[in-house]
């Protein structure tokens, strides 16, 4: 890095750093862009935030298709398997003020989102499908927001799942589900044939 002029640099880490106490203990450094917490802190490998969506991307199968939003600041893309009939939605809830020198503004606010699939009778071949939601926010799968609120991570800290549940679309083919979707969130839809 040293050739393109670059002496200083942060790098992906894959858990946080630690410090020694003068009791022998080890404290936590948060800030670090880790996608765990430090096993040898609190016995095990929590995922931070980050690694959760990448778990999310990882769970999307098949080709991308044509995914759009109407009003509010929540983004998405889709992907549909029509081999294993499946189809996964990917939405978020971003809109903040970036500074240099400054703290993020986030200026998104709770959103109502109704999701509506269409054609999926082509996809499914079936009327019955499988529908489970994932969720990143604030205070669902975020191990920091329980630091800072119960003193360590536990599990809850792990991707959760909100609901699971069968739904069955009209037979015009559409299928639709809502669901509230917090400041700063990220939410997996998945939807697959059940046998």
């Amino acid at each position: 890095m040293l050739d393109y002029g670059v002496a200083d640099a942060i790098y992906l880490v894959t858990t946080d750093l630690r410090e020694p106490t003068k009791d022998g203990a080890y404290t936590d450094n948060w800030g670090w862009p880790s996608l765990f917490v430090n096993p040898n802190i609190y016995g095990k490998c929590y995922p931070k935030p980050i690694f959760n969506v990448f778990r999310m991307l990882s769970m999307m199968q098949g080709k991308r298709v044509a995914a759009s939003i109407t009003g509010g600041k929540v983004g998405c893309f889709a992907s549909v398997d029509k081999p294993h009939r499946t189809a996964t939605i990917l939405l978020w809830n971003y809109d903040s003020n970036v500074y240099e020198s400054k703290y993020r503004t986030d200026l998104s606010s709770m959103q109502q989102v109704t999701c509506v699939l269409n054609g999926v009778a082509k996809v499914f071949r079936s009327r019955t499908t499988r529908y489970s939601r994932y969720e990143v926010s604030e205070k669902t799968g975020n191990a920091y927001y329980l630091y800072k609120t119960a003193g360590k991570p536990d599990d809850r800290a792990e991707l959760q799942v909100l609901e699971t549940r069968t739904v069955t679309h009209g037979k015009e083919g559409n299928l639709a589900v809502q669901f509230v979707l917090p400041p700063s969130g990220v939410t997996l839809l998945t939807f697959r044939v059940v046998n």
